[in-house]
């Protein structure tokens, strides 16, 4: 193959060995997606470049047509991995999918297959003409309607990967600035001068300029992948994370230049931004005091004390190699975290220790993220540990799934008061056996008020626990005992009822069964209050309602009256009456209501009210009838009657209280007494 000698010939050879060989250096220096796509555009340009040489340098149509269909592969090639480097560069690597880049090279490819093919249809160009320029022939064009697509196709891709570039370097400034001013720079000057080009403004004689400025582009991309060593040394999320952040970051190069810091680090260094790419230790003069390694050495870790407005604080300083995947040092990244607080509160752990290992309680303390910082030995031995094994872990591990509902709603209650006393809770030993805890909490703040740790203190009340067990098992049997009693109680008194009922078949005179019907009445109120306690949930009182109810109802039956002639109107509230209450109580509700049965209607026909209520803190109870009333001339206190005599005694004895007597609208008694204690 004879070329013609032109004037770019030898400064593209030379440039693309350059190329080619700084593209294999970075692709085997850094093994990451952005490496591998950079050496790849690398490659890529050189393709262009040499085509047009070569194209340039032929001597016959044949010649030139060839070269010139052979570099659209570089052509087409090019846009598409810029997008999909500024997609990995920008940390949009998530977008680059195969689907996506199947969807995007379809007008590249369609554009290769046009150009091949381009005799049979002149989409790519539609008139090739040879002229002699000076002493060259040239290759002049005539481009078709497929051409001018790509020419868009591809000016769309480049202007969506310098988009890309230009948000992140407006949202990420110091480094970044370079890095994307670099790159944005070699995609958009080739570009430009292409424009002129199509525009027919051509600065270059002979040849396209945009193959002349693609060495631009590899100059950008060889600055960004080796000087800026971006292996991943500061990701771009890096203000949603590392500004943040309470603890001082600081990224450093191999050289120990400062390649970026975020705002904490600032502060502390009492910094600017301008100290990015400077040594360290000429900023920061006592870095190589505290850092002195030699450079095979890159992970420390200790304790550092720095004057800070006139204090005295404490840091705790680590620093971290990030190596290639060959092993060399890319980068070392500096944090440094004030452990002031937690220095101090060791301090007093120290301090609180001696009294605490000799408290016959367990007692303990955690930071606020729940980590165990101190033990003593009642603590430890009460959960199945020694001291040692617990420290440091989490406090969780004291519980188990079921127990951490509580946990968590006792922690609301210390972040929100502060403090919280006598709760009790269910722990795990270390063989996971469970038992009852009484805890006390106390959140300790620093001098700002910010919550630093929480101690606390327990007491195995395994012990009270079953004491308390054995307390109520031995009231349930006791109950048991006294329901019993009650239950007997009322059958020994039904069967007095019943003896009565049987002796009343054997007398004959009225008076004298009376007597008997009366006494029987009397015995079945007190055995009703009996049956009543004997179903009653508490055993202490009675539901004086229902009793009320029960034994008036049965008094009418007893007499044989029929409530569609007397009425009965119950008022009685929900007031609760020990046995020593109901039983008086109960009698003289028994006598008015039977003597008004039985004297206080002559046509049997009637009313008779019953009330038991509260007054002032007092309780009355009131019997009334609309009958024919009490006479006048009889006083209730001092009567022949045993039934008036027995409501006297019964109020004024038993219950102590006092009894009235109304006779304007028939007859009501009003029982006023205390309520029992």
């Amino acid at each position: 193959m004879i070329l013609q000698q032109t004037p770019y010939t030898n400064m593209f050879a030379i440039i693309s060995i350059i190329s080619i060989l700084l593209g294999l250096y970075i692709w085997r220096r850094f093994r990451v997606p952005e490496a591998t796509i950079g050496m790849l555009l690398i490659l890529a340009s050189v393709e262009w470049m040499l085509a047009s040489v070569f194209q340039l340098g032929s001597i016959d149509l044949p010649s030139k047509l060839f070269w010139n269909k052979l570099k659209y592969i570089g052509m087409v090639i090019l846009p598409l991995l810029w997008v999909i480097f500024t997609l990995y560069y920008t940390e949009h690597e998530k977008k680059v999918t195969p689907h996506n880049i199947v969807f995007l090279s379809c007008i590249p490819a369609a554009t290769l297959i046009l150009t091949f093919t381009n005799g049979m249809h002149g989409f790519i160009w539609s008139r090739i003409t040879l002229e002699a320029k000076d002493t060259f022939l040239v290759l002049y064009h005539t481009y078709g309607v497929w051409f001018w697509v790509n020419i868009v196709y591809t000016y769309v891709l480049i202007f969506f990967g310098s988009l890309l570039l230009i948000l992140m370097f407006v949202r990420y400034r110091t480094l970044y600035w370079w890095q994307s001013g670099a790159l944005l720079a070699g995609a958009l000057l080739p570009l430009f001068w292409s424009m002129l080009y199509l525009l027919e403004v051509n600065l270059y004689s002979y040849l396209e300029p945009m193959p002349l400025n693609l060495p631009v582009m590899n100059l950008a991309l060889v600055f960004v992948l080796l000087y800026v060593k971006m292996a991943k040394i500061v990701p771009v999320a890096r203000e949603l994370v590392i500004e943040g952040m309470s603890d001082s970051v600081i990224v450093l190069d191999s050289e120990d230049r400062i390649v970026d810091m975020n705002a904490a680090a600032q502060r502390l260094m009492n910094a600017a931004s301008n100290f990015i790419g400077q040594p360290i230790n000429e900023v920061w003069s006592d870095w190589s005091t505290w850092v002195n390694l030699p450079r095979d050495q890159t992970k420390i870790g200790k304790e550092i004390v720095l004057d800070q407005k006139g204090e005295q604080r404490t840091y705790d300083l680590r620093v971290s190699p990030l190596t290639s995947w060959q092993g060399y040092l890319v980068s070392r990244i500096v944090v440094i975290r004030d452990i002031t607080a937690r220095k101090r509160g060791e301090e007093e752990i120290r301090k609180f220790k001696t009294i605490s290992d000799r408290a016959g309680y367990g007692s303990a303390m955690c930071d606020i993220e729940g980590t165990l910082i101190y033990i003593n030995e009642s603590f430890a031995q009460m959960h199945g540990y020694t001291a040692e094994e617990l420290m440091g872990k989490h406090i969780s591990v004291l519980h188990n799934e079921a127990q951490i509902k509580d946990v968590n709603a006792l922690h609301e209650k210390l972040m929100e008061r502060g403090d919280y006393t006598a709760e009790e809770l269910w722990h795990k030993r270390k063989d996971n056996t469970v038992f009852p805890t009484l805890m006390n909490g106390t959140l300790i703040q620093n001098e700002e008020g910010i919550p630093h740790f929480v101690a606390i203190t327990a007491v195995n009340i395994t012990e009270r626990k079953q004491a308390e067990d054995r307390i109520k098992q031995q009231l349930e049997e006791k109950e048991v005992l006294l329901r019993e009693i009650h239950h007997r109680v009322k059958n020994n008194l039904q069967i007095v009822s019943s003896l009565l009922s049987l002796q009343s078949r054997y007398i004959k005179d009225k008076r004298d069964l009376e007597m008997l019907k009366e006494s029987q009445n009397r015995i079945r109120s007190m055995a009703l209050i009996h049956e009543k306690l004997y179903y009653s949930e508490n055993l202490a009182n009675i539901d004086s309602r229902e009793y009320i109810q029960t034994l008036v109802h049965s008094l009418f039956q007893s007499y044989g009256v029929s409530m569609s002639r007397i009425s009965l109107q119950l008022n009685v509230e929900d007031v609760s009456l020990d046995i020593d209450t109901a039983i008086p109580c109960g009698l003289i509700i028994n006598e008015l209501v039977s003597n008004s049965l039985k004297h206080a209607f002559p046509e049997r026909k009637g009313e008779i009210c019953v009330g038991l209520h509260t007054v002032n803190g007092d309780i009355e109870l009131v019997v009334s009838d609309n009958g024919i009333g009490i006479p006048e001339d009889v006083d209730f206190s001092d009567t022949q009657s045993l039934g008036l005599h027995l409501v006297s005694v019964l109020a004024e004895g038993q219950l102590r209280g006092e009894i009235t007597l109304s006779r304007t609208k028939g007859t009501e008694f009003r029982i006023t007494f205390s309520e029992p204690t």
